[in-house]
């Protein structure tokens, strides 16, 4: 969900990977590019921009969650609808909630259910669901009267029911939890991985390793798929992995790691006041007034920005810095 909050005495922009300024500092907010357009805000209502910074959609909107498979959920008078490229409702405003497009579904409510709307505005599934997560690999994770479990692509219950939790499939795999033992299962619901050490575990996209909680232990570290500890769990917070980097917080201050062959260690000191993950081979991150874009050897770009949001389509959007 993209709302607007920032000083609204600088204005942002967007610069490319070199810090080339592509759009001029002149929104009072910009988010991420999605199908080649931007949100933006204006008098705290959100329209669309493309590359250019040229206005394709006047600002009207309350909230949005960004274009993707070329449409975009976005908030009126309280209500979801989905817009297409040109602004027109495709979708009229009718939920409560709505999730982007994934894998031609959307996730939606109505009152106090969730079910899954086509492009079109059909029902794959009509709302019955007590939560409901989007698609991701050819199933849903959802819950139902307390049960949880996966739906297929028609909407039928893949696999066991879960007691406890479920979570989205990840790289063929997904994060279960069954009688308060969290499993890993493959897409053929087949027990891979069986951790009983840990009472909180979320997988990293695409490197292998899941961020865990040991029982009896409040810290967070990393393990891989068999539960083998490569970075002790003794951080305050811990982050995804993403292009081979992640990121660790002790007491206010973060650091960023780097896995190599399954070797996670610490790359940067403790010294950001905030940090994003990285995208197309950077991320940023705030150190002291400023923040800056790190790359992957732990190199701080000299660039400096009142804020700024990580890279999509090439573009960053960044506010202007003002001492």
């Amino acid at each position: 969900m993209i709302l607007i909050a920032s000083n609204k005495k600088m204005k942002w922009g967007a610069v490319d990977a070199g810090m080339e300024l592509q759009i001029p500092y002149k929104f009072d907010w910009l988010g991420n590019f999605g199908n080649g357009l931007a949100p933006f805000s204006e008098k705290s209502k959100l329209g669309f921009c493309n590359e250019k910074g040229e206005l394709i959609i006047s600002p009207k909107y309350d909230e949005c969650m960004g274009f993707k498979d070329g449409l975009c959920a976005v908030a009126e008078g309280g209500l979801y609808g989905f817009i297409d490229a040109t602004g027109k409702y495709v979708i009229p405003p009718r939920f409560q909630m709505a999730e982007p497009f994934f894998e031609g579904k959307a996730c939606v409510k109505i009152g106090a259910k969730y079910g899954y709307v086509y492009p079109d505005g059909s029902w794959m599934l009509e709302p019955s669901l007590d939560g409901a997560n989007s698609f991701s690999e050819g199933f849903a994770a959802v819950r139902k009267e307390g049960g949880f479990f996966f739906i297929d692509a028609n909407g039928k219950q893949s696999g066991p029911l879960f007691d406890d939790e479920c979570k989205s499939f990840t790289s063929g795999m997904a994060l279960c939890q069954l009688n308060g033992v969290w499993l890993i299962v493959d897409n053929n619901f087949n027990t891979k991985s069986t951790l009983p050490e840990f009472d909180w575990v979320s997988l990293s996209a695409k490197d292998g390793l899941i961020m865990v909680s040991k029982k009896g232990n409040n810290g967070y570290g990393y393990a891989d798929l068999q539960g083998q500890i490569v970075l002790e769990p003794e951080f305050d917070e811990a982050l995804a992995f993403n292009e081979g980097c992640a990121a660790v917080r002790k007491w206010t201050s973060w650091a960023f790691v780097g896995a190599r062959q399954m070797k996670v260690k610490i790359i940067t000191n403790f010294q950001f006041d905030n940090i994003q993950i990285f995208k197309e081979g950077l991320a940023v991150c705030k150190l002291k007034t400023a923040y800056h874009f790190i790359n992957a050897d732990g190199n701080i770009l000299t660039e400096r920005f009142s804020n700024a949001q990580c890279f999509q389509s090439g573009l960053a959007p960044v506010q202007e810095y003002r001492k």
